[in-house]
C-alpha cells in the first residue's frame, strides 16, 4: 500500500477533465486544421498540436509555463502559413501530456534534451527545425540548442526563462499558489504576465486552475551559465518586454546575451506573454528574422 504511484499533476481527475475541456474549448478558436499526435516516450504520453504548411519547414512551438500548445493560437495563422507547426504541450505541466508515473520523470537537462529529440524523431523531422520558445519554452529550447544543437536550425525566444534573473517573481507566484484568493492571483497574473485586457481574457480562467488545482513536476530553468551560452552558435533572436516582470528589464537582458556568438535582440512594449498580447508585431518579427536569416535557395 505504502508503494502507491504518487498522484498526478491534477488534484483530481475532476481537474485534468477540467483543463482539457478548457483546452478544447480555446482549441476551438485556432485558425488553421490541425491535427491532434498523441506520442509514446519513456515518460508518458507527449500530445503535440501539428499544424500549418503541410510539407512545410519544421517549426517547434514551446509554451511557457502552465499554459499549453492552444496558447499559440493567435500566432498560428501566420506562422504556420510558411512552416509546418509542430506545438508541444510540456509534460509534467498542465496540458494533454502527461507522465505516466510520477516516480519516472525528467529529472535533468540531459533528460529533457533527449526527450525531446526523441519527440522530434517520433514527428518524422529527421534534422534540424525552427524552434521558438516562451518563457520557460525558451528555456527548453535553449537546452535542446546546448545539448543537441544538430537538432535546432534557428532559435527564436519570447522573453526566455535561463537567461536574466526572475527569483523574486518565482516567489511571487508561489505565494500566489499558498494563498489561493482569487485577488491575489488577479493581481500576480497581471503583474507578472500583463495586464493587456486580451491576454487576461485569454488565459486568466485557466491561470487560477493552475495556480489552486496543480503541482506541476518539471525541470527547472535555471540561469543558464555564462559558457553554456555561449557555446549556443545557431543563429538566436530574442525578443524582450518593456513590461515583463518574469525576465526584467530588457536592457539587462540585452547585455547579458551580446557575448553570444550569433543573437539578435528585439525589444517590444509588451509584458511576459507578448505572442498573445501583441500577435501581429511578434509575428511579423520572427518572420522577418528568418527571412533575412534563411539561405538564398
Amino acid at each position: 500500500i505504502l508503494a502507491h504511484r504518487p498522484p498526478s499533476i491534477y488534484r483530481s481527475d475532476e481537474v485534468r477533465s477540467q483543463f482539457h475541456a478548457l483546452y478544447d474549448e480555446k482549441m476551438q478558436a485556432w485558425p488553421l486544421p490541425f491535427e491532434d499526435r498523441f506520442l509514446d516516450t519513456e515518460y508518458g504520453t507527449v500530445h503535440v498540436v501539428v499544424s500549418g504548411l503541410e510539407d512545410g519547414p519544421p517549426m517547434l512551438l514551446l509554451h511557457a509555463s502552465g499554459v499549453g500548445s492552444w496558447s499559440w493560437r493567435s500566432n498560428a495563422a501566420a506562422l504556420g502559413a510558411e512552416f509546418q507547426l509542430f506545438a508541444i504541450d510540456l509534460i509534467g505541466d498542465a496540458g494533454k501530456s502527461e507522465y505516466d508515473d510520477l516516480t519516472n520523470i525528467m529529472r535533468t537537462r540531459e533528460d529533457q534534451a533527449a526527450l525531446y529529440d526523441d519527440i522530434m524523431a517520433q514527428l518524422g523531422i529527421p534534422g534540424s527545425a525552427v524552434v521558438v520558445g516562451a518563457s520557460e519554452g525558451g528555456f527548453i529550447a535553449s537546452n535542446l540548442a546546448v545539448h543537441r544543437p544538430e537538432r535546432v536550425e534557428r532559435l527564436i525566444l519570447l522573453g526566455p526563462m535561463g537567461y536574466a534573473g526572475a527569483t523574486g517573481a518565482v516567489l511571487r507566484i508561489m505565494g500566489a499558489q499558498f494563498f489561493p484568493l482569487e485577488p491575489v492571483q488577479d493581481a500576480t497574473f497581471r503583474w507578472a504576465f500583463s495586464d493587456a485586457p486580451n491576454v487576461i481574457s485569454e488565459f486568466n480562467i485557466w491561470f487560477r486552475l493552475l495556480m489552486s488545482e496543480t503541482v506541476p513536476a518539471k525541470v527547472a530553468p535555471l540561469p543558464l551559465p555564462s559558457a553554456e551560452r555561449q557555446s549556443i552558435s545557431t543563429p538566436t533572436l530574442f525578443i524582450f518586454g518593456t513590461h515583463d516582470n518574469l525576465v526584467g528589464d530588457p536592457q539587462a537582458a540585452r547585455a547579458l546575451v551580446s557575448n553570444m556568438p550569433d543573437a539578435t535582440v528585439e525589444v517590444v512594449d509588451a509584458g511576459h506573454l507578448m505572442a498573445a498580447e501583441r500577435p501581429s508585431e511578434i509575428d511579423s518579427i520572427i518572420l522577418g528574422f528568418l527571412e533575412r536569416d534563411r539561405p538564398n535557395e
